[in-house]
């Protein structure tokens, strides 16, 4: 299971099916979660590692890995990070939770 898709049922009050946050709040969570997940499977990463010798600015998003994840969400996230490389980590949590809530509720 998806570190997003943990996040969405621990918020998410399993009688009434209500969010207990504000859901512009967890579709920033989510996309948080998606960074993470990709962070943790080594898929991106930050340029300016040690003994890492990348152009640009440090703490810029770098994709080490874009072949298929072999899950649709996660793939649909390596995607967006291409498009942001060399962006702050900032600049991608929104894209990445763009409309990721309702992929996760109707797979």
């Amino acid at each position: 299971m998806l570190l997003a898709e943990n996040l969405l049922l621990l918020v998410t009050d399993d009688a009434s099916g209500r969010l207990s946050v504000p859901g512009d709040q967890l579709d920033l969570g989510l996309g948080g979660a998606n960074l993470v997940e990709l962070t943790v499977m080594g898929r991106v990463d930050l340029s300016g590692q040690a003994g890492e010798e990348s152009p640009g600015k440090a703490g810029r998003l770098v994709v080490r890995d874009s072949s298929p994840a072999g899950d649709e969400v996660l793939d649909a996230a390596l995607r967006i990070m291409l498009a942001h490389a060399g962006r702050k980590p900032s600049a991608v949590i929104r894209p990445l939770g763009k409309d990721l809530r309702r992929r996760l509720q109707c797979p």
